[in-house]
C-alpha cells in the first residue's frame, strides 16, 4: 500500500473518529519504517500519521497516549530543528506547541513551558514570520496556548502579556484560511475576558472545568434524544448553551458554528416535538445572529444550516 494512501487513511479514520483503524495505520507506518531505511520522505509522513493518530488520543482526553506518540514524532523529527529549509523548522517547532498542549493538560508545566518556549523561539527565527499566514498563524497559536499554561502556573501577568501578542500578530490582518479565522475569534475572546475582566478568571481552573461540564452535558444530551426523550433532551441543549454563554467561552471551547448549530437542533426539538413555536423562533433568531456575525468577521458559512435556518424562520 503506498504510504500517501495510508495518510490519506488516516486523515479519513481521524475525521471518522476510529481508533482501531488509527491504531492499525500507526502501526503499519511504523513497520514500513524499519523496512524502508534511511527515507525522508517516507520518516516524514509516517511521522504526520503517527501525529494524528497523537491528536485522536489528545481530543478523546487520552493525553498520556498523545504524549507518547508526540514523543516519538519529535526523536524522528529531531534534525529538522537546525535544517536549512524553514518548512522543515515549522514543523517540528509545531510539533513542540502540540507537546507542549499534551503537557499542559496533564499539568506538568515545566516541561509544558520548555516546549512553547522552544516552539515559539523557533518560529520567531523563520524569515517572514510576521507576514507570512501560515507562520503568523503557528505563532499566534503557540502564544495562545502558552498563555493558558503560564495562567494554570499562576503566572497570569506574563499570560496576559501571551496572549496580547497572540492578539497583535493575527488582528488587523485580511486573512484567507478558515482556520486562522477561527483562531482570531477564539484569541480575541480570551484576550477580551483577560484584559476587561481579570487575568486570574480566563485562566482559572474552575471557569475550564466549568465549562467542559456543559460540553459534556451537550453530548449526553443527544444520547437523551437518541432514547426520544425530545423534552429533557431540549432542556439539557438550552441549559448547557445557555451557562456556556453566561461563561463567556463561546469560540474558546465551543466554536461560533457549533454554539449555531445546538440553537438550532434545540430550536427545531420545541418546534417539531414539543409545540413550542415561539421558543423555537427564538432559538432559530439567536442561532442566526450568531451566523451573522461569523459572515461579517469572512468566515465561510456551512449551507446546510444556513439553508435549515431560513427554511424554519421563513427567510426566502
Amino acid at each position: 500500500m503506498c504510504v500517501n494512501m495510508i495518510h490519506e487513511m488516516s486523515q479519513l479514520f481521524l475525521r471518522q473518529r476510529n481508533g482501531e483503524m488509527l491504531q492499525l495505520i500507526s502501526d503499519k507506518g511504523r513497520n514500513l519504517l524499519e523496512v524502508a531505511g534511511d527515507n525522508e520522505r517516507i520518516e516524514d509522513i509516517v511521522c504526520s500519521i503517527i501525529t494524528l493518530q497523537a491528536n485522536y488520543f489528545f481530543s478523546s482526553g487520552q493525553q498520556e497516549n498523545a504524549l507518547k506518540n508526540y514523543k516519538e514524532v519529535i526523536e524522528k523529527r529531531s534534525k529538522y530543528e537546525e535544517s536549512s529549509e524553514w518548512g522543515k523548522r515549522l514543523v517540528i517547532a509545531a510539533d513542540n506547541a502540540r507537546i507542549a498542549s499534551a503537557y499542559t493538560e496533564l499539568n506538568r508545566l515545566d516541561e509544558a513551558k520548555e516546549h512553547y518556549e522552544k516552539a515559539i523561539s523557533i518560529l520567531e527565527k523563520l524569515d517572514n514570520c510576521y507576514t507570512e499566514e501560515k507562520l503568523f498563524g503557528e505563532l499566534a497559536s503557540a502564544y495562545m496556548n502558552y498563555s493558558v499554561c503560564l495562567g494554570k502556573r499562576g503566572d497570569t501577568k506574563t499570560a496576559l502579556d501571551k496572549i496580547k501578542k497572540a492578539s497583535e500578530l493575527i488582528e488587523g490582518k485580511k486573512l484567507k484560511e478558515q482556520g486562522l479565522m477561527l483562531l482570531r475569534r477564539r484569541i480575541r475572546r480570551m484576550y477580551a475576558i483577560a484584559s476587561d475582566s481579570s487575568a486570574t478568571q480566563m485562566y482559572s481552573p474552575e471557569l475550564m472545568k466549568a465549562a467542559k461540564s456543559e460540553i459534556e452535558r451537550l453530548q449526553k444530551a443527544d444520547g437523551v434524544i437518541k432514547q426520544n426523550d425530545f423534552e429533557t433532551g431540549a432542556i439539557m441543549i438550552e441549559k448547557a448553551l445557555v451557562t456556556l454563554k453566561e461563561l463567556n467561552v463561546i469560540d474558546i471551547v465551543l466554536p461560533s458554528e457549533s454554539y449555531a448549530a445546538n440553537l438550532t437542533v434545540c430550536g427545531s426539538l420545541y418546534d417539531d416535538k414539543l409545540n413550542n413555536k415561539e421558543k423555537a423562533q427564538n432559538m432559530y433568531k439567536q442561532a442566526w445572529a450568531v451566523l451573522n456575525d461569523m459572515e461579517h468577521d469572512g468566515l465561510i458559512l456551512n449551507p446546510n444550516l444556513v439553508n435549515n435556518l431560513k427554511k424554519r424562520m421563513g427567510i426566502n
